[in-house]
């Protein structure tokens, strides 16, 4: 159950802790769908914050530019701020 920030925190940790590590970019995915589910099956909360959550990783809320080891600029993601959303 992930509807609470420290959940979703802990989730982060352990998918991160695992060799390899899971990828930030399909746990966000993996979010996402789980938010789009809980929408068309009708069990979002009263106050849509699944669909909420939902649409504000659809507009990139939670990634930031970055430079990487090779000095490109690349997309990150704020897994800070999705924990805590």
């Amino acid at each position: 159950d992930l509807n609470k920030p420290h959940r979703r925190s802990a989730f982060l940790t352990y998918a991160k802790a695992d060799e390899p590590a899971v990828d930030l970019v399909d746990l966000k995915m993996a979010l996402a769908l789980a938010c789009q589910r809980a929408r068309n099956y009708g069990r979002d909360e009263p106050d849509r914050r699944w669909e909420a959550l939902m649409e504000e990783m659809a507009a990139c809320k939670y990634e930031r530019m970055e430079e990487d080891a090779t000095g490109k600029v690349v997309p990150t993601i704020d897994v800070t701020a999705l924990a805590e959303a």
